[in-house]
């Protein structure tokens, strides 16, 4: 199961592998992408996204995919959710959005 939230104040999109967000340690990779793994099983088990509308907003298809690969997780479902809570109906007038 995959859950996303989106804080438009700070900007940062966060993505969950599971019910509940768990302890954890993070890997910083590039354009703002945090990684998380589970301390307990040292599994991948969330991503938080610094600076989504700045960098992600139109790469919805490819931040999809590699979360859904960090989760190890179908990129439709990651798609689904992160288009869930952050697209705006401005984006739709956008040919270039997606």
């Amino acid at each position: 199961m995959i859950t996303a939230s989106y804080d438009p104040r700070a900007d940062v999109l966060y993505v969950v592998s599971g019910v509940n967000a768990q302890p954890g340690e993070t890997t910083e990779q590039q354009d703002g992408l945090l990684f998380r793994y589970s301390k307990a099983s040292r599994k991948p088990c969330g991503v938080t996204v610094m600076g989504f509308s700045a960098v992600w907003r139109r790469r919805l298809r490819d931040l999809s995919m590699q979360i859904a690969d960090f989760l190890e997780t179908a990129t439709a479902e990651v798609f689904a959710r992160i288009e869930a809570v952050s697209v705006t109906e401005t984006d739709f007038e956008d040919p270039d959005f997606l």
